[in-house]
């Protein structure tokens, strides 16, 4: 089968009109084309930007990962942003030990597209390699461009300079991280148990460490509210570790290592409630599972699981689907255990400290 026929009946089915899932279209067209010559029409395809190159990529991306790479590292010379855009995307999902740190501290420094620099940035950080500190700490400190919802690239540069230089660290929120306080061990029925439980506890459920680093700041709550009802809402014991500490504080806290700790209630999308009804809308994650944390650009997120009252880090685009999938052991074995990682090294601002105190 020649080329062209190829050419002809991926043309055929996948087009924007076309009513398949991409999956769909890819499918059909591996039952109706040889592997090799499908393999080289895609590659030719994906030299050129535009509906057909990205198709071509994100088949290749299903087909040959390694193809997909040099494709997508192509890209990210390209002159249009939405390319290179899409170039950060596809290598965030098969860059495994071949990502090309040296292009992306280039876009990081000097991409014209805002949005460009700013997800390299965010790459960069989840990479953890340190031959990209000295212009992360550059951008952190002359770089006054703003993501396309506003945020500052410089505290992205922070956040990823943070996770960095603490990715060795068993208490910092940083992406290769496993298992931080406490311990988890496998029942013999293929369960979690945890070293300790925080459930049916008050106000000793929250650390003291935690308590002393949130006195007298705008996150204290005086007197402390009522979440029994949204708690019950969503599915989540009014008595535990999570309930009782927003029953004393309320975020949105900061980013510190890139994560926001959302409030248990509040508007869009600002509270834990509707960032995981977006997820279960988009991904289909399970009853029990709640994002905590803002949802990042590359689906990274903080979620608690209410059903056995474990925190869990998905900071990898390849770990989503094992996450919804049961197949991910939890970085915390408890919330408690989460609060005393999570505010280790937070920084108190002085506008975060209550007037008068």
């Amino acid at each position: 089968m020649g080329e062209k026929q190829v050419e002809d009946i991926i043309r055929s089915i996948a087009h924007k009109n076309s009513s398949l899932t991409f999956s769909q279209q890819l499918e059909l067209i591996k039952q109706k084309t040889d592997r090799k010559t499908l393999l080289s029409v895609l590659e030719t395809w994906a030299r050129e930007f535009g509906f057909e190159g990205i198709w071509a990529l994100d088949a290749l991306l299903e087909l040959d990962k390694d193809r997909a790479r040099e494709a997508a590292t192509r890209w990210l010379s390209h002159p249009d942003g939405d390319a290179r855009m899409i170039a950060l995307g596809v290598l965030v999902k098969c860059w495994e030990d071949h990502i090309p740190v040296d292009q992306l501290i280039t876009l990081a420094r000097n991409d014209p597209d805002a949005d460009v620099r700013f997800r390299s940035i965010i790459i960069l950080g989840q990479l953890g390699d340190e031959r990209a500190l000295a212009v992360l700490e550059w951008i952190r400190d002359h770089d006054e461009g703003e993501n396309y919802e506003g945020e500052p690239l410089r505290y992205a540069a922070e956040d990823a300079i943070s996770r960095i230089k603490h990715r060795l660290s068993p208490d910092i929120l940083c992406p290769r991280m496993r298992l931080t306080s406490g311990s988890v061990t496998n029942t013999e029925d293929g369960g979690l148990k945890t070293s300790r439980s925080c459930r049916g506890d008050t106000m000793s459920s929250i650390p003291e460490e935690v308590r002393e680093k949130l006195k007298n700041t705008i996150y204290e709550l005086h007197p402390p509210r009522d979440v029994s009802d949204v708690a019950r809402r969503m599915d989540i014991d009014p008595s535990s570790s999570l309930a009782e500490f927003f029953r004393h504080y309320k975020g949105v806290f900061g980013k510190p290592n890139l994560y926001w700790l959302l409030d248990i209630e509040g508007e869009p999308p600002d509270s834990i409630q509707s960032v995981t009804q977006q997820a279960r809308q988009a991904l289909g994650f399970p009853e029990g599972i709640w994002i905590i944390s803002n949802l990042g650009d590359t689906y990274d997120f903080i979620a608690y699981d209410s059903r056995n009252d474990s925190v869990h880090l998905v900071s990898e685009v390849n770990e989503l689907f094992d996450f919804i999938a049961g197949r991910i052991q939890p970085q915390w074995p408890s919330f408690r255990d989460f609060l005393i990682s999570y505010f280790k090294d937070y920084p108190i601002s002085e506008r975060e400290k209550r007037s008068g105190s």
